[in-house]
């Protein structure tokens, strides 16, 4: 690739990259549609798999693009493929006609509407209610001491915390002060900050999902847990998949703690974070101090010591234990690591399309009714929020349809368990698989030689 003039002066750090290309997108930060939080938690980064799977309909940003060119990248090599009539490229073309359709049916226009792939009447109905609920249940649970209450408040936060992540993802509305404002009162408040999740989980895990090194929650817990054939084995993962239960159970007081950490370090394990503008900083003070008050430190106040720790365990504990394994079952566990061994590509991540590499790498659970859906905040349809993470968690159903249409097409397996119960089994066999197995030292060449 050739370079411009400019390009012998450019600092990488500083800028976006895409497809090998290098764009200043400081003089836009201010007018992204996104808002501009986005931009500065990736600028330095190859942003490639971030940019093409979060602009749905991606001709406008693609002709905005050379306005902002600085230089080429002359060693850039792809990570994966993006080939213009591939998997990732077809299906999204199909679902820009589905989602054009809906639009038209629902307020006439002969083109596409952005709010339609919002969420909108009884999901937005719901979001209410579960706002409503879940400080109802902090007030009669935590604060008034009933048990009974505390039992059940993990399904209300898991559930109200699912349009937080939603909300994390531009998918639930199309403001970003109201999609911001949903993520602070339910994730924020849950003990997650939304800031460093927003750089780990969207430019770590949705851009490289089940890529170790890359992936964060393929390390998360390692080595106490083992949930990637590379990694080296020790004797205490032959029993893994019986202390994986109270290490998910604590994840949420640990959640608490890395956040702060990674604010002081600016980095959470293997991902770089930047430190945040002053609001943003004073917003993360300001929700992390009042999540560790409500939910840690308040029952001790209100009630004695033993009643106290029943409250916090039954309600932060058992969330936690909820919101880990969720993600757990839609990731890691034989089907979603299959391509390491069964495929002959392997590891080679270059000769898979990255649509393609989300379904082998992600697992669906449970289809079919609304309210699985919102308990376990849209998990149900992992796969399809992997690959559209801005489309509302309401409209994935019918998604869905066309994503297994188009996997039939290209003749890629949809993964998808019968109950959430039966995805739960999947991951624990995993974790013991991965406890008594020997380390895979060189994953290419075991995948190579299957």
């Amino acid at each position: 690739m050739g370079m411009n003039k400019q390009s012998h002066h450019i600092d990488p750090s500083q800028l976006w990259e895409i497809h090998g290309k290098y764009y200043d997108l400081t003089p836009f930060i201010a007018r992204h549609p996104g808002g501009k939080r986005m931009l500065l938690l990736s600028k330095g980064m190859d942003c490639t798999e971030v940019f093409e799977s979060t602009h749905i309909f991606d001709n406008l940003p693609k002709k905005m693009l050379p306005k902002f060119f600085v230089a080429d990248n002359p060693n850039y090599k792809p990570t994966y493929s993006w080939e213009p009539d591939g998997f990732y490229n077809t299906l999204r073309k199909r679902v820009q006609v589905y989602l054009t359709e809906q639009s038209n049916l629902l307020d006439g226009k002969k083109k596409y509407s952005f709010d339609t792939h919002h969420g909108s009447g009884w999901f937005l109905v719901r979001l209410v209610l579960l706002f409503i609920f879940s400080w109802a249940a902090t007030w009669f649970g935590i604060i008034e001491g009933n048990l009974y209450i505390c039992a059940i408040w993990p399904l209300i936060a898991m559930s109200f915390g699912g349009y937080g992540h939603e909300a994390l993802h531009a998918g639930l509305f199309n403001s970003v002060w109201k999609n911001r404002a949903v993520a602070f009162f339910s994730m924020d408040l849950l003990g997650l900050s939304s800031y460093v999740y927003s750089v780990v989980h969207i430019t770590g895990h949705h851009a490289h999902t089940n890529v170790e090194e890359v992936d964060p929650d393929m390390v998360a817990f390692y080595p106490n847990i083992r949930t990637f054939p590379s990694q080296k084995r020790y004797f205490p993962h032959r029993f893994q998949q019986y202390y994986a239960w109270p290490i998910y159970f604590c994840s949420l007081f640990f959640a608490n703690i890395m956040d702060i950490i990674t604010f002081i370090t600016k980095k959470w394990i293997n991902i770089r974070v930047e430190r945040p503008y002053f609001l943003e900083f004073v917003l993360f003070f300001f929700f992390k101090t009042a999540a560790i008050s409500i939910l840690i430190v308040l029952p001790f106040f209100l009630h004695d010591t033993s009643k106290a720790l029943t409250i916090v365990l039954l309600t932060t504990g058992v969330t936690g234990f909820l919101i880990n394994l969720t993600f757990a079952v839609n990731h890691k566990n034989n089907e979603a690591i299959d391509y390491l061994t069964n495929d002959k590509r392997g590891n080679d991540l270059t000769k898979y399309d990255w649509g393609e590499f989300q379904i082998l790498t992600t697992c669906n659970f449970q289809h079919g009714h609304w309210f699985t859906d919102m308990i376990f905040a849209g998990l149900t349809h992992q796969v399809e929020h992997h690959l559209f993470p801005m489309i509302s968690y309401q409209h994935l159903p019918k998604i869905s349809l066309i994503v297994q249409e188009t996997c039939k097409d290209f003749d890629i397996k949809y993964n998808l368990y019968p109950t959430y119960f039966a995805a739960c089994k999947a991951h624990f066999k995993y974790l013991k698989d991965l406890g008594r197995e020997p380390s895979l030292e060189n994953v290419e060449s075991v995948a190579s030689s299957s």
